[in-house]
């Protein structure tokens, strides 16, 4: 199957040779391999096969002769050329080092080493918030070791005075290419290890990195409404680049801590509530609690134990939408303890003048129903 490569580097063929070069650069910088530090095995071997095939269309492209062949034939290599092109790293397929220098416009620090390889790690820290804080808001400054922006050089890595120099081995791309007949390897530059400059005056602080670990101190501001397993990116304040290269991202894990009284369910809060045998039977007011302080909750009579009831719109409010949740009571009806003589006797009147009357007990006449169909 014949290979688009104008659609390959997302030109049309009436592109000109300034429109080609242009959209190489974009693409080959996009899924250059340098920048797929850190990522998983397989995203990496697929920017290293987008890579080669940026490459493979601007080689063709980019070439007059071959393009023209390609146009009139659908093949580079037609009119009597080598079938294997002109080799890695000639005519046909551009250096490694031009195509990183012609990123960043050739040679100086700012060349890939120092703006491509060596941004900062992104970090993660856990915090812990109280139900209150996670449900009303609050800013918090938390205190990490993370490296930090040299104060001595700014960054530089250099001593007052000097400055970094462009590695002469690898011109500045931090990688050498290794010819072996039709055979290309890259390898990390053994002069300076990978980072494309030499310094000769390395700062006496940061020996040279631009940064250096340190306890440092940065202020959050957590929305309302978070809840455990939330994660928020702080941008910029994980690891700083070496070299002033860009800084990680720090990560924040929310942990909400128990709540002595309330258990939450997303948006809801979920309580028990006690109330007496008399105020079951006969309904009346109990107070509880809320996350802004005391409310009372109205019960009404003939209540049963394990009913629910809701205080609208006193939970928590969600941090994604405006909906706020409810405070859910769960009402327990406790037996009295420790009864006296007189109370037994009051409660043992109470119980016979209700005992025969199957409406008073619904759900005991419904339990014993079920029983008389079950056994018979």
């Amino acid at each position: 199957m014949k290979k688009d490569f104008y659609e390959t580097l997302g030109v049309s063929k009436s592109a000109t040779d300034k429109e080609i070069k242009s959209a190489y650069k974009k693409k080959a910088l996009k899924f250059h391999p340098d920048r797929c530090a850190g990522k998983p095995p397989e995203e990496i071997k697929a920017a290293e096969q987008k890579f080669k095939e940026i490459n493979e269309a601007y080689s063709v492209l980019s070439n007059q002769q071959k393009k023209q062949a390609y146009d009139n034939f659908g093949d580079p290599n037609a009119a009597g050329q080598n079938p294997f092109g002109e080799g890695f790293g000639q005519e046909g397929f551009p250096d490694i080092n031009d195509i990183l220098n012609s990123f960043f416009g050739g040679g100086g620090a700012s060349s890939a080493g120092a703006s491509m390889s060596f941004k900062g790690d992104d970090l993660a820290y856990t915090l812990t918030l109280s139900l209150e804080e996670a449900a009303k808001g609050i800013e918090k400054e938390i205190s990490i070791q993370k490296k930090d922006t040299c104060n001595l050089c700014h960054g530089s890595g250099c001593k007052d005075g000097s400055r970094p120099k462009t590695c002469t081995t690898c011109r500045g791309a931090g990688r050498v290419t290794m010819q072996q007949g039709f055979m290309a390897v890259q390898q990390v530059c053994p002069s300076c290890h990978g980072e494309g400059i030499i310094i000769d005056n390395p700062c006496t602080k940061c020996h040279g990195k631009g940064c250096y670990n340190q306890q440092c101190k940065i202020k959050l501001r957590i929305p309302a409404g978070v809840d455990t397993s939330d994660r928020m990116r702080v941008s910029g304040k994980g690891d700083a680049g070496i070299r002033n290269a860009k800084s990680g991202d720090l990560y924040i894990n929310i942990n909400v801590k128990d709540h002595a009284f309330f258990e939450r369910d997303g948006v809801n809060l979920h309580c028990q509530v006690p109330i007496s045998f008399y105020q079951a039977c006969l309904g009346g007011e109990v107070e509880v609690a809320s996350l802004d302080g005391g409310i009372k909750l109205k019960v009404p009579s003939e209540t049963q134990s394990g009913s629910m009831l809701r205080l609208r719109n006193k939970g928590i409010k969600s941090v994604r939408t405006n909906q706020t949740g409810d405070i859910i009571c769960h009402i327990v009806v406790e037996t009295p303890v420790k009864l006296s003589r007189k109370q037994k006797i009051m409660l043992e009147d109470f119980d016979e003048s209700i005992r025969d009357n199957q409406q008073q007990h619904p759900k005991t006449q419904s339990f014993i129903n079920k029983i008389k169909r079950l056994l018979h």
